[in-house]
């Protein structure tokens, strides 16, 4: 199991109905904050696979607003200790900027676990996808915009890797208000913490930071849903790296999902097993690995570097997958470096659609609340409700045994 990415495993059901017994916990929760005068329910939000979650406003003595919060009610009791494990890695957690954050506010009153959590205003990726698959002219989002979604995402790998539990975690992240996961000095373990349900639905969009350069241009992507956490077997080949190994799988397969605009189960339903050949300056000589991207991702529509380095991320021998310090230099080299004219060349509008004013309106348009549209609230709600899994690609027959770190 230790070399399994999180994609490779079955999604639990939820269950198609909650009974009155959960309906009357959820109309408790919503209560017992309802009944305090600081906070104003707002809605319910489209249900998760283990949980209902409530939108919630919390006010000031004059009424003034001071922030939104969302509470996770479980959909069953079956899910009440997906609730605290989610809550314990949330609090190692505690301080990252790509994590969402779980609030400490008492909810002690209750008989039954709750998670409060931070509001990430703009929605999930799932979202996104819905929003690109809706618009006419087959927008596609731009190179510049997938590696600052990548390097988000990086960051939440360099959170887990190395959580700041214990060490001052909020100052270890944040100064002058800009937050930075990064990989300590060498010689430091990593946490082999693996989220085991990274996807596009569990993937929130959090806000622009005009003074933060990572973040000025698009918005800060925050992972969530940890209550699957839990730490993977070391690896006989590559030891303890063996939580950031899948971790970066599951990233990969994320980003694959984007640059194809396609939705978790879709890709999950008709994958293949891709090769990938590349040159590796480790031995000089070009190397050829299994992945699990599909066989359209060598045609997606992004720059051959950050393809390249997808696929690597997505190979399916963890020993084959890059170092996290390799994927992290790459995603902050590109964010920091590339503009408009790098485009110019290999672009008809001479790099328009990689310009800032094209990010900036990308935002706009896509990145918004998406919880009242029509076709996310459906996809939520049907998702929720029906057995979905999770399948290993088709491994060619020409593979020996043993080369494959996943058991199937």
């Amino acid at each position: 199991m230790s070399g399994l990415p999180s994609f490779l495993l079955p999604i639990r059901p939820a269950p198609a109905r909650t009974g009155p017994v959960i309906r009357a916990f959820h109309e408790e929760v919503k209560d017992f904050f309802t009944d305090k005068p600081s906070f104003r329910h707002i809605k319910n939000l489209s249900p998760g696979m283990t949980a209902q979650p409530i939108l919630l406003s919390e006010h000031g003595e004059d009424g003034s607003l001071r922030r939104k919060l969302v509470v996770k009610v479980p959909i069953n009791r079956i899910y009440d200790d997906d609730l605290r494990t989610e809550r314990q890695w949330l609090d190692a957690l505690r301080g990252s900027p790509h994590i969402i954050a779980a609030l400490n506010i008492d909810v002690s009153g209750l008989r039954r676990p709750v998670l409060v959590m931070e509001y990430a205003a703009r929605g999930d990726l799932a979202g996104l996808v819905d929003r690109l698959q809706n618009e006419q002219g087959g927008p596609v989002i731009p190179n510049r915009m997938m590696w600052r979604f990548f390097l988000c995402l990086t960051r939440a790998v360099v959170a887990m890797a190395y959580p700041r539990i214990g060490i001052n975690p909020v100052a270890g992240f944040w100064e002058n208000g800009i937050g930075r996961e990064t990989i300590p000095a060498s010689g430091v373990t990593p946490s082999r913490l693996q989220h085991w349900d990274m996807h596009l639905g569990n993937v929130f969009v959090g806000d622009v930071n005009r003074i933060d350069r990572e973040h000025e241009l698009s918005p800060l992507l925050k992972l969530s849903d940890f209550g699957d956490g839990a730490l993977a077997m070391v690896d006989a080949v590559i030891g303890e790296r063996i939580g950031i190994a899948n971790n970066l799988a599951d990233v990969g397969v994320v980003m694959l999902c984007l640059s194809q605009k396609m939705q978790y189960d879709d890709y999950s339903n008709s994958r293949s097993s891709a090769y990938y050949t590349y040159l590796d300056p480790s031995v000089g000589a070009d190397k050829t690995i299994l992945t699990l991207a599909n066989d359209d991702f060598a045609n997606a529509p992004i720059m051959p570097a950050l393809k390249g380095l997808l696929f690597r991320c997505m190979a399916f021998k963890a020993a084959d997958r890059p170092m996290l310090p390799e994927v992290l230099q790459a995603c902050e080299d590109a964010v920091q470096n590339l503009t408009q004219a790098d485009f110019a060349p290999t672009q008809d509008d001479g790099g328009a659609s990689e310009s800032d004013d094209t990010l900036r309106a990308f935002v706009r348009k896509f990145l918004h609340d998406a919880d009242d549209e029509e076709d996310t609230d459906r996809r939520k709600r049907l998702r929720s409700s029906t057995r979905s899994w999770r399948v290993a690609p088709n491994i060619p027959p020409n593979i020996p045994p043993g080369a494959v770190t996943a058991p199937f």
